[in-house]
């Protein structure tokens, strides 16, 4: 039977010295061997006796599997595996600790963009704790696996130097869709699962280290533009200064080209957020007789998009709230426009009951179960009895998954509510319902979720 590839991340020590991917796979191995099943998420390994790897990783995390991969046959997320299931792919990185620096432009102080180096500390698990619904007609179809799997075949394109006069790609996405659906944390998030990747195959051909552990070389950079900061009070400014800032994005991916390897080259991502309010539609604007400026720069941003098609190691990624009003020629260009709505019911629970584990680790919801199982964890049978209403909150009711049970009841009165409000909704119950109190059972805490939610209408924004 053909091995499943299984991407595991390791982050290494900021000070690490002496790590070459050999030793650190064959550590990894022995570790993952040891255990009865594979499963997704971090892996414990202090404690085990393997001074290596206390003394040169932070962390380990089992990633999901690749859709589509071979062997097994399932979906991407169909864990867990055994060891002799799997082909362990080993990603090696390092996190950047520097804070973001930002470029001021003009006399008004405001910043054009912010720049990250990447993998960034600031992004850490940030992929992990997005959560969306799976769509489309087969496993494994989901928003993240999408653009996993898109960015890997247009970074491939560019770093095996196909012509895109011929094979045409902009490495350019949107995401758009109604606020507090995650749009602009899934594009930090891609863009440092992405660097994650990339930096593992960094390795010195001397040594076998990661690229990063010898500098700055190894990280790649996110350049956040702050699009409202891009229109000026004069006339026909803005433009320019769309021109000028797009100046600064090639200078930077100039210097991250490796031209002799391709694939050892830095990458630079480019975000920009709420894109509509600098590429919004040139037809309203002149029909609504607006000044020419906009026009200008809608202009200067179409332009400057594809110049910087010549630079295989750059990647735009742009969100939308209102994507009626961005101009067509600009939605032309986008190689992938994916719309994210609120979540779903499956996605509800798991954005939910990842809050509900972290305030169980911390102490402050109380549970002799350990916390909240994942929906993949439930029986189906007892999935099937929550869907006709049978959901037991006494003792060993619903054989035992009464937190599971009286979550899934909860969510289900929670379908307005986006990713954003839903991660709020612990902090507003605990003040309305626990009032003061340092600890509460973690099953009354989740029975109180949607009385919390009716009461108080929709909890932020």
């Amino acid at each position: 039977m053909e091995r499943v590839p299984l991407h595991v991340e390791v982050r290494l020590r900021p000070d690490g010295v002496a790590c070459t991917e050999s030793s650190l796979l064959e550590h990894v191995s022995v570790l993952l061997k040891s255990k009865q099943e594979i499963k997704s998420g971090e892996v414990a390994f202090r404690g085990t006796g393997d001074l290596f790897l206390e003394k040169h990783v932070e962390l380990i995390r089992v990633c999901d599997r690749d859709p589509g991969s071979p062997g097994l046959g399932g979906a991407g997320s169909s864990l867990p595996l055994l060891f002799w299931q799997v082909e362990l792919v080993v990603h090696a990185y390092q996190v950047s600790l520097d804070e973001p620096c930002e470029e001021i432009e003009g006399d008004e102080g405001i910043a054009s963009f912010t720049e990250y180096f990447l993998p960034s500390v600031h992004f850490e698990g940030l992929w992990e704790s997005l959560r969306y619904d799976l769509d489309g007609d087969g496993p494994g179809t989901g928003v993240k696996e999408q653009l996993l799997s898109y960015s890997r075949s247009a970074l491939l394109f560019g770093a095996l130097g196909v012509d895109n006069n011929v094979v045409a790609w902009n490495r350019l996405i949107l995401l758009h869709g109604p606020p507090g659906t995650g749009k602009t944390s899934l594009c930090k998030a891609l863009a440092q699962k992405l660097a994650v990747r990339h930096f593992s195959t960094s390795f010195s051909p001397e040594d076998g280290r990661p690229g990063g552990l010898h500098g700055e070389a190894g990280f790649s950079k996110l350049i956040e533009i702050n699009a409202h900061s891009l229109f000026s009070k004069w006339f026909s400014e803005s433009g320019k200064l769309v021109s000028k800032l797009f100046q600064q994005i090639r200078d930077l991916a100039e210097l991250a080209l490796d031209l002799e390897d391709r694939s050892r080259s830095s990458l630079v991502f480019v975000l920009i957020d709420e894109v509509e309010s600098l590429a919004t539609a040139r037809r309203q604007s002149i029909q609504g007789g607006e000044p020419s400026d906009g026009v200008r720069a809608v202009n200067a941003l179409l332009t400057q998009l594809d110049q910087l098609r010549q630079y295989p190691n750059v990647y735009v990624m742009c969100t939308s709230n209102v994507s009626d009003a961005i101009d067509e020629a600009f939605l032309d260009r986008a190689d992938l426009r994916i719309h994210l709505g609120n979540p779903g019911a499956s996605a509800r629970y798991q954005i939910l009951a990842q809050a509900l584990n972290e305030m169980v680790r911390v102490g402050l919801l109380v549970s002799s179960s350990g916390g909240v199982r994942a929906l993949e964890e439930v029986p189906g049978e007892v999935r099937g009895a929550w869907a006709g209403g049978q959901v037991d909150a006494g003792e060993g009711g619903e054989c035992g998954y009464v937190p599971e049970g009286l979550l899934w009841r909860a969510c289900q009165s929670l379908r307005e509510a986006s990713g954003r409000q839903l991660r709020k909704l612990p902090l507003i119950c605990w003040v309305n319902f626990v009032r003061g109190g340092t600890s509460c059972p973690l099953v009354d805490f989740v029975g109180a979720l949607p009385r919390t939610w009716g009461d108080d209408g929709v909890p932020g924004g």
